[in-house]
């Protein structure tokens, strides 16, 4: 009896699958006889021509413009410019001018009117009073006087503290009082008229006091007065007075006759 070794097997095994293997592949062959059958056709193999292609003219790429280069300018280094120093300008020197009046004057008025001109930036005083100075430096003032002599002082002061005084000298004569008088102008003495209203006027003293037919006058610096009566039909008597300071009275009466 046959005794097979395990060990070989495996091999056994490998050597029988092999042969199913081949066996498979095995295919019959039926017999074809080839009595009768008439021959195949030759086959003509026509081998094409082939005709090159043509050859395609390379595409011209188009020419790139160069980008421009950019050239970087240096910045030049400026030249340092030297510039004249500004010297400072001096203040102005402080001055007075006095332009009206003169000195040594004598005038008949108790007032006086005074005019100059100093620094705008000046502070001026005239017998102690401030004074203002416009922006031309200019500046007027009216100074009352005494009768004599008067002295009038002029005080300006810088900014710096720098100061120039001045005077002048006027010499202030009243004039003689006048004699106390009264003169009528209109309407003349024993007249006859045909207007209802008239015009009486004249002249006096100029501190006097004037009144027609009772009514209060006014009087102005040279003493002349006027006014306006309305007159009643037939003899009208129109009395003016001037009376003084003093309580001299001075009178006179126009007779007028109204016709209508």
């Amino acid at each position: 009896m046959l005794r097979l070794n395990t060990r070989d097997i495996p091999i056994y095994f490998f050597v029988i699958v092999m042969l199913f293997l081949c066996l498979s592949c095995v295919r019959l062959v039926p017999r074809v006889d080839m009595v009768g059958v008439p021959p195949e056709p030759t086959v003509i193999v026509v081998t094409p021509t082939i005709v090159p292609s043509p050859t395609l003219a390379p595409t011209p790429e188009p020419t790139k413009t160069p980008k421009p280069e950019i050239t970087v300018v240096p910045t030049p280094t400026p030249i340092p410019v030297l510039r004249p120093t500004v010297a400072p300008t001096p203040p102005p020197e402080l001055y007075l001018e006095i332009t009206d009046p003169g000195n040594n004057i004598a005038v008949s008025s108790n007032t006086i009117l005074v005019s100059g001109s100093t620094l705008p930036t000046a502070i001026l005083e005239i017998n102690s009073v401030r004074v203002t100075v416009d922006v031309r430096g200019e500046f007027v003032k009216t100074i009352l006087l005494n009768p004599g002599q008067n002295v009038v002082e002029f005080i300006v002061e810088g900014e710096d503290g720098n100061k120039i005084r001045d005077f002048l000298i006027i010499r202030y004569d009243p004039p003689l009082p006048f004699e106390f008088f009264l003169l009528v102008n209109a309407p003349s003495n024993d007249i006859r008229v045909a207007e209802q209203i008239i015009q009486v006027s004249g002249t006096t003293s100029p501190i006097a006091t004037v009144r027609v037919n009772g009514e209060k006058v006014i009087v102005d610096p040279s003493g002349y007065f006027f006014t306006f009566v309305q007159l009643q039909p037939g003899n009208n008597n129109v009395k003016i007075s001037a009376a003084n300071q003093e309580g001299k009275l001075l009178t006179d009466v126009r007779k007028v006759f109204f016709v209508p």
